[in-house]
């Protein structure tokens, strides 16, 4: 692992040779940390949520958890992950879903988070598809020449790729295909991790060696104590006050939805898709495990 924690301001439309911009680098409290040698860190918006107080976060991925417990900030985190996407043109994997985060405390106490792939949907997505033997809908997968499916076969053993966020050229798929390079610089060139498209990536002799990139912003620098979640209080309550298409739907922010179904799924329950369970069986029978699941 290796780390840094430095001062450092960041600006936008800012003249950085402003002595008042000098003077608001050297008072900044930013840290950032970046990972190489890592593995897979699982979902990243359940580790961020419970921690942002007092503080914004970016992650280009590990665990945002750490900054934001002792600092409040807001937290950035990038994590570079398995070749599975062509860039946009393209018909050779070069590109993971490569996920990124951010979040951001407000002053009612329900953060806002966003935790996204790169990609349209995320791997598990199209694998709940091809578990279920179901179609993937138009644009989330491509054949290995780079022609849209609707099989989710194709993207998981038949040489296929999943789709940059956007699907397609024409639905500017380049985006999410500039988002997933940004992931890769920030988590892998940044940290000395094994690139992505470096052939030897999967010969390492201990890990995968996934890049990771974290930030913690403290807002206390450039606003007064509780102004900056007050705002974002404030501008989250209007987008959520939007007038609705439907009212039975009423309109979110980024981790309302997760929130709502974490809820549901503790009162409810877990809901298994007839395909997995059935894989799930099968896996218990060869391991002569009692089956619990009825």
């Amino acid at each position: 692992m290796a780390g840094i924690a430095v001062p450092l301001g960041l600006f936008c439309g800012a003249n950085l040779d402003d002595p008042r911009v000098r003077d608001k680098g050297r008072q900044w409290k930013e840290r950032t940390a970046r990972i190489a040698r890592f593995d897979h860190r699982g979902d990243e918006g359940s580790r961020v949520a419970p921690e942002v107080k007092g503080s914004f976060a970016l992650i280009v991925r590990p665990t945002a958890r750490l900054w934001t417990r002792h600092m409040g900030a807001t937290m950035v985190r990038s994590t570079a992950s398995g070749i599975q996407v062509a860039p946009t043109f393209g018909k050779q994997a070069r590109l993971g879903t490569d996920p990124w985060s951010f979040a951001a405390p407000s002053a009612d106490g329900v953060p806002f988070l966003l935790d996204m792939a790169t990609t349209t949907v995320a791997a598990g997505r199209i694998r709940n598809k091809a578990n279920e033997g179901l179609p993937t809908p138009d644009g989330w997968v491509l054949d290995r020449e780079g022609r849209p499916s609707n099989d989710p076969l194709v993207a998981k053993e038949k040489g296929g790729f999943m789709t940059s966020l956007g699907g397609s050229p024409e639905n500017s798929s380049y985006k999410g295909y500039g988002l997933a390079v940004m992931v890769n610089i920030l988590a892998s060139c940044l940290s000395g991790a094994t690139l992505i498209t470096d052939p030897e990536h999967t010969k390492k002799p201990v890990g995968q060696d996934i890049g990771h990139f974290f930030m913690a912003i403290d807002p206390a620098i450039f606003r007064g104590a509780g102004d900056f979640e007050s705002d974002v209080a404030s501008f989250l309550g209007a987008l959520r006050a939007t007038t609705p298409v439907d009212p039975a739907q009423p309109v979110m922010v980024a981790g309302d939805p997760q929130r709502k179904t974490a809820e549901t799924r503790l009162r409810d329950g877990i809901p298994v898709g007839a395909g997995l369970l059935a894989q799930i069986r099968q896996i218990a029978q060869a391991a002569a495990a009692p089956w619990l699941l009825d």
